[in-house]
């Protein structure tokens, strides 16, 4: 017998675990990842859905406003699409359709107003929920998240000076 051969026995004689016993109890992981692998006939993306924004902020420091441009800050859900609208009083003054796969907090997004301001304004801004899925904003459909600012009082031509 060689040394090899008597060694590799040895070895497999000790492995026998004098003194040390086996767990005698078992346990059960359950993982997401195990059902979020995907298989052959799976999409490896998941759905986008309308869903609500966590918060609205509107946000001087990422970004100069414009004559026709807010920053907004918000927080977003993973897989979710949302609608980001800017009022003044109830005039609809701007929109965005915001997505995310992977669920963030955003700053300075900007959201394009339909007309310039000038002056002062008050504006606050809002989430809605695409509730029929459409990717249009149907004020009477669209549910709102519950999710806006306090009223913002803000002089749009000193943003107006800024962007020339």
């Amino acid at each position: 017998m060689s040394t090899l051969s008597f060694a590799f026995i040895v070895l497999l004689a000790g492995c026998g675990g004098v003194g040390v016993e086996a767990p005698t109890q078992t346990a059960t992981i359950d993982s997401p990842r195990e059902t979020a692998i995907p298989t052959a006939t799976q999409s490896p993306t998941a759905t986008i859905s309308p869903g609500c924004l966590e918060y609205v902020d509107p946000q001087f420091t990422f970004g100069d406003w414009g004559p026709s441009t807010v920053r907004v800050g918000y927080g977003i859900p993973a897989n979710t699409r949302a609608i980001i609208a800017v009022y003044e009083n109830e005039t609809l003054l701007g929109l965005d359709f915001v997505t995310d796969r992977s669920g963030r907090d955003v700053d300075g997004h900007p959201v394009d107003l339909t007309t310039q301001l000038e002056g002062n304004h008050t504006i606050r801004i809002e989430a809605y929920e695409d509730t029929n899925d459409n990717h249009v904003f149907d004020p009477a459909i669209d549910e709102s998240c519950g999710v806006e600012t306090e009223p913002i009082h803000e002089n749009f031509s000193k943003w107006a000076e800024n962007s020339t």
